[in-house]
């Protein structure tokens, strides 16, 4: 659901002369609306509130090609308020910045005990938590420090505006671009990602296609290394093959004596020339930096094109079968009905079923049935027998995303 003219994201900060600046974005990774407010709590706050606003609006502007810039319809002269306010399925986060000089008249936002809010402190290093204001204070904090790139990739993280359990599979050829694929591993790594290399990833006596077929599915988004003859592995070809079929995310570097692949197209392909690299193959630090946050913003924005696929799919799928009363939250859960009929709660999740999808299912409380669609047919024994026990003891129905078209049968 989007806000008014179609934004996405309203970003609100001081403008360092005593006002505030609203802005408004579009053309995101994501498919919930979200309202962030950076607010310093103390005059001495002011200036570093404006500066890491201005920060945030860069970093969200270099998310995704496709980001831009709309004019909100108060024209950006609303600061502390905001029609995204009055959203029910805008998920709103409150950015209070504090410094030493602490903040003793402190107070919360009226709207911050809604369901949909929450608050992530921004503190100046060097603070002493007694300066904290003691709302505040169990809350994690993020340091306020002005291009720190790090912490703002943390709040958007937090938010939802970037995924919270990003993952990517590296493929490649290991006799033409180990260094990379290991650098890669490693610095994604750092970021927070969750990396499948082969190399360290497959156990000995483990069935290596199967295996692959696994955490493709597991992973949701597949890194292509392009290199001189990449193209011309097998198991390449069947990575990217089964990529396909399953609508996984694709991004692709090329390396200067890379060969493109035809089934990866040029929006999902970053090309790399001999200025990035070292001698020994690894990317300059100068490179690395840019590099990793394009993965990160291309990562997260298949994620999101998954993701709105399989939403329309459900949704048209139980429209279908009649039910045409349905509601959508920020959470990926479809509330539908049939005529006076029960009510059905759906969840839908573009990697296997996890434990926080049945955690997005705890507000609920339908008279019908319970369900989580995933891809689910590809998990391995050890992750999908505890998940269909509790499954069973909830009374949560699991279902593969290959049975999309038949599961609203089974509803009353």
């Amino acid at each position: 659901m989007h806000l008014r003219n179609g934004i996405q994201l309203v970003l609100q900060y001081p403008d360092g002369t005593g006002g505030g600046r609203c802005r408004g974005f579009l053309g995101l990774p994501i498919t919930s609306s979200h309202y962030i407010l950076l607010e310093p709590v103390a005059s001495s706050t002011l200036a570093t509130a404006y500066e890491i606003g201005e920060d945030l609006a860069r970093e969200i502007l270099a998310l995704a090609p496709t980001v831009r810039e709309v004019t909100p319809p108060c024209l950006g002269r609303n600061f502390g308020g905001c029609h995204a306010l009055h959203e029910p399925d805008c998920k709103l986060c409150y950015v209070p910045v504090v410094d030493t000089v602490g903040a003793p008249h402190f107070v919360m936002p009226a709207w911050y005990g809604q369901v949909n809010a929450m608050a992530i402190p921004a503190v100046v290093p060097g603070t002493r938590q007694s300066m904290v204001p003691p709302e505040l204070r169990p809350l994690n904090q993020i340091p306020a420090v002005v291009g720190n790139r790090a912490a703002l990739h943390d709040l958007l993280r937090s938010v939802g505006v970037l995924s919270a359990r990003p993952r990517i599979f590296i493929s490649y050829l290991r006799s033409e671009a180990s260094v990379l694929a290991e650098q890669l591993h490693t610095e994604l790594g750092r970021k927070g990602f969750e990396v499948f290399l082969d190399r360290f990833s497959v156990s000995p006596g483990a069935d290596f296609q199967k295996r692959l077929d696994e955490e493709l599915i597991r992973m949701g988004t597949v890194l292509f290394i392009e290199s001189k003859n990449s193209h011309k592995s097998r198991w390449i070809r069947h990575e990217t093959d089964f990529a396909l079929l399953h609508r996984l995310g694709t991004i692709s570097l090329r390396l200067p004596d890379g060969k493109p692949s035809p089934l990866v197209t040029p929006d999902d392909r970053l090309d790399l020339d001999d200025r990035f690299f070292t001698k020994i193959g690894r990317l300059k630090k100068s490179a690395l930096e840019k590099i990793l946050l394009k993965i990160a913003a291309a990562q997260a924005l298949s994620e999101n094109m998954r993701m709105n696929y399989l939403t329309g799919t459900v949704s048209s799928s139980l429209a279908y079968a009649g039910f045409a009363n349905q509601s959508f939250s920020s959470d990926q859960v479809i509330v539908a009905r049939k005529g006076n009929g029960p009510e059905h709660v759906v969840r839908i999740s573009g990697l296997p079923t996890e434990l926080q999808d049945f955690h997005a299912l705890d507000p609920y409380a339908p008279s019908g049935d319970s369900l989580v669609i995933s891809p689910g047919r590809l998990m391995n024994w050890r992750s999908k027998d505890p998940i269909e026990w509790l499954g069973r003891r909830i009374s949560v129905k699991l279902i593969d995303e290959s049975e999309i078209a038949e599961f609203p049968r089974g509803l009353r």
